[in-house]
């Protein structure tokens, strides 16, 4: 970034040709975005249509959609209008000081969407399941991302002295120092899709215990193993980092590739956590073709594992009435093994858990 202004001028003075890829970023970072916040819309839609308790991991992917409003509205129009997907020596000087500027702060915003957007899975299998080994290492591993994002945020934020220095320093006519940002990049990467694999492992560590035929263990894998995507994303963007320099001579189109696939990662990981929820949503819809009893496993579900409370109620005492009474009898003296084949059977809504004991 060091000569970005001497390469403005020459590259200018010999002709170089213009390159552009600005509209193919905005447009895919809008499509994405928007596709996300259908399927927020969706979950919340879903669980206040059927009065269903609002739980930690459902606020903390609505936190993640937040959060990430301010990022798609910079991505959208923002970070075009100021060379992203363009070469440096097109851009002017105020341009050029504005895409790092905007840089910064989405590199800030992307750390902390992360650490949420892991946040409302953990809680999720926090939510379902019932071993307390299973329980305890969901809880460290809840600590554990919550330190990683909470110490990359702050690395981020401070990684210049003075913090200007970071959009300041391309000109040569400032004074400062700033940390390696590749290092930066390369290893918030490489934990954050460590997490990715570990949260991936956990659920399918219970399953292979669920007492089901193979097909309705894939079923449930399946399930699952749609965060798959999102490590896959993430894969994607570590190896556009890989290839991207801090003292890139051109870095408004040669950091296209990093921005993009950042943009695209966050929003199918919103799509990937609320896909239970769609899943419960199509069988209400169509019952016939995803499972006949689709009504009475969603009934069950929401008294024994969505905290047994109406949206706007106070929660209901154990045995309040018949149908709790039935349900209490229904898992007494059942293992955790067999609760957890129940608690999964109910998200994928069509399967029974009875079918095969």
């Amino acid at each position: 970034m060091q000569t970005a202004g001497t390469l403005n001028i020459t590259k200018t003075n010999c002709g170089a040709p213009i390159r552009d890829k600005s509209q193919v970023y905005s447009d895919t970072a809008a499509a994405f975005s928007i596709l996300a916040a259908v399927f927020i819309v969706q979950r919340f839609a879903y669980k206040i249509y059927q009065k269903l308790a609002i739980c930690l991991d459902d606020w903390f992917a609505l936190l993640t959609m937040i959060i990430a409003v301010p990022g798609a509205i910079i991505n959208a129009h923002y970070v075009p209008a100021n060379g992203l997907g363009r070469d440096i020596w097109t851009l002017t000087p105020q341009q050029i000081t504005t895409f790092l500027k905007l840089f910064y702060f989405q590199e800030i915003i992307y750390v902390i969407e992360v650490s949420v957007l892991k946040l409302s899975f953990l809680f999720f299998y926090r939510r379902i399941f019932p071993g307390t080994t299973i329980r305890w290492l969901v809880w460290g591993t809840i600590a554990c991302n919550t330190l990683v994002g909470a110490v990359f945020t702050l690395v981020c934020i401070f990684q210049c002295r003075p913090i200007q220095y970071f959009w300041e320093q391309w000109d040569q006519e400032h004074r400062g120092q700033c940390l390696n940002i590749n290092a930066i990049g390369w290893s918030s990467a490489a934990i954050s899709i460590a997490l990715d694999v570990w949260m991936l492992a956990l659920p399918l560590w219970q399953i292979r215990t669920l007492r089901l035929d193979w097909k309705k263990k894939i079923g449930v894998g399946l399930m699952f193993g749609t965060g798959a995507f999102i490590t896959i994303v993430s894969i994607l963007r570590l190896r556009s980092l890989l290839a991207f320099r801090s003292d890139s001579m051109n870095p408004t189109w040669e950091f296209f590739e990093v921005g993009l696939w950042s943009a695209v990662e966050i929003c199918i990981g919103i799509v990937c956590a609320c896909l239970p929820s769609l899943r419960l949503l199509l069988v209400h819809a169509f019952p016939k073709q995803f499972g006949t009893s689709a009504r009475r496993d969603t009934a069950r579900y929401i008294h024994m594992y969505d905290a047994g409370s109406r949206l706007g109620s106070r929660p209901r005492q154990k045995h309040a009435d018949d149908t709790d009474a039935l349900h209490a009898q229904t898992f007494k003296g059942v293992g955790d093994r067999d609760a957890f084949k129940l608690v999964v059977t109910r998200h994928l809504g069509g399967l029974d858990p009875d079918a095969n004991k």
